[in-house]
């Protein structure tokens, strides 16, 4: 159940950032939030990190797989933050790190399992 409990920890983490980013919550300005939103679900579907018929992000992967999906998700090059815009404030809101963190802390569910035990696909 621990391993579930991490998977469904992961996949909760991944909901509520696209909900704080649809939301206006996270980023900085609209642009700057839908850019950080388009980013984050195409690397979702880049890394097989999608909802599928059966309702789980992590069809077929391990604790360790969907771990490793969601610590390579990565953040747009912040060249399109355009300083001259009245509205910026110097926007420090990366993908990467939020995303790490979420990785983290579901590994600190499942870890009394061991890596043996992590690496058994979870959901078929």
């Amino acid at each position: 159940m621990r391993k579930k409990g991490a998977l469904s920890t992961l996949e909760a983490s991944l909901e509520e950032l696209k909900d704080d980013l649809l939301a206006g919550k996270q980023g900085c300005t609209f642009e700057c939030q839908s850019i950080l939103l388009g980013t984050l679900m195409k690397n979702m579907a880049a890394r097989g990190i999608f909802r599928s018929r059966e309702g789980s992000y992590f069809q077929g992967m391990s604790v360790t797989q969907a771990v490793q999906s969601v610590e390579a998700i990565t953040s747009p090059d912040v060249s399109w933050h355009k300083k001259s815009s009245d509205y910026y404030h110097g926007c420090k809101f990366s993908l990467s790190d939020v995303t790490s963190t979420y990785a983290r802390s579901s590994m600190n569910v499942a870890t009394p399992f061991g890596l043996k035990e992590l690496d058994r696909k979870v959901i078929t």
